[in-house]
């Protein structure tokens, strides 16, 4: 999507909130939970407009996070949302922060944030709904002036229905693992004993170690060792890799393990 279609987007989604301004904040579950939703994802679609903004000063997304919870947090308070049903000024400050202190930035933010920093603000968030819906459904007073208890009771569990909806699909994913790709039925390359135009001397490990140790390895042993196929990897054969712990680069013939070392017998 180009930054046109971007801008045209969001206008469209602050135009809807801007027209259906009466019958959203007519009840508080609607105003909170559908209007101000709509002005945060305008702003999170214009979040790539604001790159020229995203420099240093963001990096890890946390400066961008600091500004777009201070903003919802303070349209979440009661009294903010009383505000702006009587006072124009208030409402037009709720629709010109909200697309762009609080939807850009929590874009900008949790773009560059770690996966970590990612997963605390979700689980945060789900906890956030959940404390809301217990707030809003066991208040003993009227929290929102300009609303009555049973539009507060009809937010809680609108809260408490959010914050079911986002456990659910920040965990979704966890269980989506992806498939393990299947092993080759097969031998190929070099495990096809000499297909690639090699010997089972040559893709011998025994004998790659025997070599760095000093000694030669009669093709005996390794067909001993490997059953004659001369595969990399099988039970009770050297793998052939560079050993990476600090001790010296190879050890003595007469060291090696039985499996490895030539053994000529007596006449």
């Amino acid at each position: 999507m180009n930054r046109r279609r971007r801008v045209l987007a969001a206008l469209a989604l602050v135009a809807v909130a801007a027209l259906l301004r009466e019958p959203l904040e007519a009840r508080l579950a609607t105003h909170v939970l559908a209007q101000m939703p709509l002005l945060v994802a305008a702003g999170v679609i214009l979040a790539p407009c604001f790159d020229v903004l995203d420099g240093e000063w963001n990096r890890g997304g946390t400066a961008a996070l600091v500004v777009a919870a201070g903003c919802l947090a303070v349209w979440m308070l009661p009294r903010s949302v009383d505000a702006a049903l009587r006072d124009p000024v208030a409402e037009l400050a709720k629709f010109a922060s909200l697309p762009v202190l609080g939807g850009a930035p929590l874009a900008l933010g949790v773009r560059r944030a770690p996966p970590l920093l990612r997963a605390f603000l979700a689980a945060q968030a789900v906890a956030m709904c959940g404390v809301l819906a217990f707030l809003y459904t066991h208040a003993p007073v009227r929290l929102c002036n300009g609303y009555t208890e049973e539009a507060q009771r009809e937010l809680g569990i609108g809260f408490l229905a959010l914050g079911l909806a986002l456990a659910f699909a920040f965990v979704l994913p966890l269980f989506d693992a992806p498939d393990r790709p299947a092993a080759p039925s097969g031998p190929t390359g070099i495990d096809a004993g000499g297909a690639a135009g090699k010997s089972a001397d040559d893709t011998c490990p025994v004998s790659t170690v025997c070599e760095i140790a000093g000694s030669a390895s009669p093709p005996s042993v390794c067909a001993k060792s490997t059953g004659g196929s001369g595969r990399r990897g099988t039970p009770g054969c050297w793998s052939g890799r560079a050993d990476s712990n600090r001790r010296p680069a190879a050890p003595k013939a007469a060291a090696l393990p039985a499996c490895a070392t030539p053994r000529h017998r007596r006449r």
